[in-house]
């Protein structure tokens, strides 16, 4: 099991690269699993991430998703697209 935490700073590489490099280097692996926490999730910021999204759910690996939605941050449109 591998854990990372993402911090979204103005000075390193955005969260989308990063979750994209994290995606393809876990697709070789049988039964990967990725679980994100996240406050707030937009689909414009979804989108970004759809191409190696779909490429590791393809592959059979498996990706849950705790996203907050009390304070109004998430929109319907991103809980649709998680869903």
């Amino acid at each position: 099991m591998r854990a990372s935490i993402i911090n979204q700073y103005p000075t390193l590489d955005s969260t989308a690269k990063r979750l994209t490099s994290l995606f393809r280097e876990f697709l070789p692996y049988k039964r990967a699993q990725f679980r994100g926490l996240v406050a707030f999730a937009s689909e414009a910021g979804l989108r970004i991430l759809e191409p190696s999204l779909r490429d590791f759910l393809t592959a059979g690996h498996s990706v849950f998703w705790i996203v907050g939605v009390d304070l109004g941050g998430t929109g319907r449109q991103a809980l649709q697209f998680l869903y």
